[in-house]
């Protein structure tokens, strides 16, 4: 399929494609969609290297979170156990196999 092609068929300029390949500009979340049906791809599969480089981020985001404020926690609410759901998550997301 060319990249006119895909272009059509996302209703943008056939450059928005190319700068898309080169990494230059993110597709949005109709296009990424779109993105999926067209090439017959899973979402997980599209957004792979992202995924990774997002996980990796947050993993170190979170082991620099501050202390929580000492205004105290809201009824019902526990930031630990929250944060200790998200870390498992990480995990099991960076330690997927494909």
């Amino acid at each position: 399929m060319l990249q006119a092609d895909v272009a059509h068929l996302l209703g943008i300029e056939r450059a928005r494609i190319c700068d898309m390949e080169k990494g230059r500009l993110l597709p949005t979340a109709d296009q990424l969609v779109a993105l999926s049906l067209i090439y017959g791809k899973s979402l997980d599969a599209l957004l792979a290297g992202f995924l990774d480089e997002t996980v990796d981020s947050l993993v170190e985001r979170l082991r620099r979170l501050p202390a929580a404020a000492s205004t105290g926690e809201k009824p019902g609410f526990n930031r630990a156990h929250r944060l200790s759901d998200l870390s498992r998550r990480l995990e099991m997301v960076a330690n997927r196999t494909v």
